[in-house]
């Protein structure tokens, strides 16, 4: 079943289902992208946690409180990846952090997409400090949070674009990232109102756990890209209201 905060979405109000075209490529310059000599030239998986895994239940945070989101605390010269779901029900906003802070690093929006709750992306592209916490600020006062690391920094990220779309049941919720390069990362992140039956296939890995699993209806992907070609991760849902969101993460090779 999808999670309880969000069960009484009413069935009356339907968001238009809706693709909004990605934005330009940030590109990190300077000392931001050179500040870490990494050990090795290939952009590989360190860790995944999410907020419910840690704190051992579905239960929303406050804003302004901070909270554990990976099990150890991350290094330095890395990239990290978070996704926030903030509950807005029965609001559609979009964009509802207002800010994230951190030992870790400095974080960069990416892109926010509503299918009942606010689900937005956002990006540390050079972790500064070794750390496990952060804090959300949003007016909605009720977040939690997927993290994962990655053991390079960053030299960019394209925005990967995304869209609401309302699923017939045991439908396929697809989202593709077309400008990607090889050595890139591919994220893709999904919401949707009720269940996930199973994930995106191998060579995508999936996350399925805590707040973000499949049976609360959340779930997030990634690959390291062998080439330049666009990838699809899709899911099977159970149906209703969805998100699919995602962005691609630069690494110099």
């Amino acid at each position: 079943m999808k999670k309880i905060l969000l069960a009484m979405v009413s069935a009356l109000v339907l968001i238009t289902a809706m693709a909004l075209p990605a934005s330009a490529e940030t590109v990190i310059s300077g000392s931001a992208a050179s500040a870490t000599t990494a050990t090795t030239t290939t952009v590989a998986f360190v860790q995944a946690d999410d907020t419910g895994t840690i704190n051992g239940n579905t239960t929303s945070i406050a804003s302004g409180h901070y909270n554990k989101v990976f099990a150890h605390d991350t290094r330095k010269g890395h990239t990290v990846i978070l996704v926030i779901q903030t509950l807005t029900n029965p609001g559609t906003q979009t964009h509802t952090v207002k800010s994230i802070s951190s030992r870790m690093g400095t974080f960069k929006f990416v892109n926010s997409y509503n299918d009942g709750a606010d689900n937005e992306i956002w990006i540390c592209t050079d972790t500064t400090g070794a750390a496990d916490t952060l804090t959300v600020n949003t007016p909605t006062n009720a977040w939690n949070a997927f993290a994962i690391e990655f053991n390079r920094p960053a030299t960019g990220f394209v925005n990967g674009g995304g869209k609401v779309a309302d699923l017939n049941y045991l439908a396929n919720q697809s989202w593709t990232l077309s400008r990607v390069a090889a050595g890139n990362i591919a994220f893709v992140a999904v919401d949707t109102l009720e269940a996930y039956n199973t994930g995106p296939a191998a060579p995508w890995k999936y996350y399925n756990s805590g707040y973000w699993s499949f049976v609360n209806g959340t779930s997030a992907a990634w690959r390291v890209a062998k080439s330049s070609a666009p990838l699809t991760a899709t899911w099977q849902t159970d149906g209703g209201e969805s998100s699919s969101q995602g962005v691609v993460v630069r690494f110099k090779r």
